[in-house]
């Protein structure tokens, strides 16, 4: 079985959060500003639980499942983030080869971005265990801190350990060790952004062990389906804007379950638009867009220089 609309809605994730990173340079004011979309990054670990918990849960039962699962895991994630970073690597030799011969080049991509220094966390997704800085392809964070969690849930599920109890455990632990790390609450990236992701990603586990057993409880007709659907996505836009990296930002997670529980029945008028083909397109590329979005501002920004006004809220 496939979430469509779930999909989807990690397509329009990926949108508003290029969406917010390209609004300092168009300044329209119908975009939204990063401290107001910055929460979806939990959306997609959470989605990512859910699926995974989903198609996987009970299908690591062997070496070979195991291996298809690490090679499928793998497969989807390291590639392009390995085609991006050398294309960053390439434009950090040309900026530099610039600026030492007098021509320009943006000293500032240089330093804040270009960090020799951090590369080989940046190769092999170390990049969200406060081993280093945000620099190189800023969103792979996010990656990085996703592999951990694919390994985590195979092998809990190898362990016979992957039970809703283990979740929750789970859950509380990193959401503890967030309070008592961070300074910003969510708003964590490369120094904890592993735990982030693990508070997230177990909660989308939970949410789809709820699904599987009381899932037809919430099986409602078209009208109450659509209304539910308007509901919550209202709710989540609603707490997005209003919490920001506030201490409401911890209850993210809770808000973005119920979208979820609500749209895995794909009953409403907003699934039915969701499942059009372009929404559908856009959930195949989002993970494309997503980790790509950032190198094409750095590229413009050495092409154009007022772009590089446009780095600066992502980072900060």
């Amino acid at each position: 079985m496939r979430f469509e609309v779930l999909d989807s809605f990690r397509g329009l994730a990926a949108v508003a959060v290029i969406a917010a990173h390209i609004r300092p340079f168009m300044h329209p004011v119908f975009l939204p500003t990063a401290a107001d979309v910055y929460l979806l990054v939990d959306f997609f670990f959470l989605l990512s639980g859910f699926v995974i918990c989903f198609v996987y849960g009970a299908r690591l039962n062997s070496a070979a499942q195991v291996q298809d699962y690490a090679i499928r895991r793998i497969g989807r994630i390291w590639p392009l983030h390995l085609a991006m970073l050398a294309v960053m690597l390439v434009a950090a030799v040309v900026n530099l080869l610039v600026m030492r011969s007098g021509g320009g080049g943006v000293e500032r991509l240089q330093t804040k971005y270009f960090v020799v220094g951090d590369l080989i966390e940046q190769i092999f997704l170390l990049n969200s265990l406060h081993l280093t800085r945000l620099s190189w392809n800023i969103p792979s964070w996010s990656i990085g801190a996703e592999m951990f969690a694919y390994v985590a849930f195979a092998a809990l599920v190898v362990l016979k350990w992957a039970r809703v109890p283990v979740f929750l455990a789970i859950i509380v632990a990193t959401l503890v060790l967030i309070m008592l790390l961070s300074d910003e609450n969510m708003a964590v990236t490369s120094d904890y952004g592993v735990l982030r992701c693990a508070y997230s990603f177990f909660a989308g586990a939970v949410i789809c062990r709820v699904h599987e057993r009381f899932g037809h409880l919430l099986r409602l007709g078209p009208v109450l389906a659509s209304v539910a659907e308007l509901g919550v996505l209202v709710l989540a836009v609603v707490f997005m804007v209003r919490a920001e990296s506030s201490v409401l930002s911890y209850a993210a997670p809770l808000v973005f379950s119920l979208v979820v529980l609500v749209f895995a029945h794909e009953a409403g008028l907003l699934s039915k638009l969701l499942k059009r083909p372009f929404f559908l397109m856009l959930g195949r590329v989002s993970y494309s867009i997503y980790l790509l979005h950032f190198v094409l501002l750095v590229l413009l920004s050495m092409a154009y220089s007022p772009f590089e006004g446009v780095l600066q809220p992502i980072v900060n």
